[in-house]
């Protein structure tokens, strides 16, 4: 059966959506600084694999709640951050 085949390689494919994920963060720093990209990337894998566990236990409105969430936190204290100063 179709599900039979997918269940059995759902780790692997969500491993692989993972780093996925994470990969196309990388094109956020320049390409000479890709040794320096590749740690800055792992909180993205991090947040990829908590989202889409988010989705596969709770649903697709939870991960992209949890994903608002998230951007909107790290948003909130940039702005914080310029307006200090």
């Amino acid at each position: 059966a179709a599900m039979g085949w997918f269940a059995r390689f759902f780790p692997v494919l969500f491993l692989l959506s993972t780093l996925a994920f994470a990969s196309v963060h990388l094109f956020n720093f320049p390409a000479e600084d890709m040794a320096m990209a590749l740690p800055l990337v792992l909180p993205q894998f991090v947040i990829g694999a908590i989202l889409g566990y988010t989705r596969v236990t709770y649903g697709l409105w939870a991960s992209i709640l949890l994903h608002a969430l998230h951007n909107g936190a790290f948003i909130s204290l940039v702005l914080l951050a310029s307006s200090a100063g």
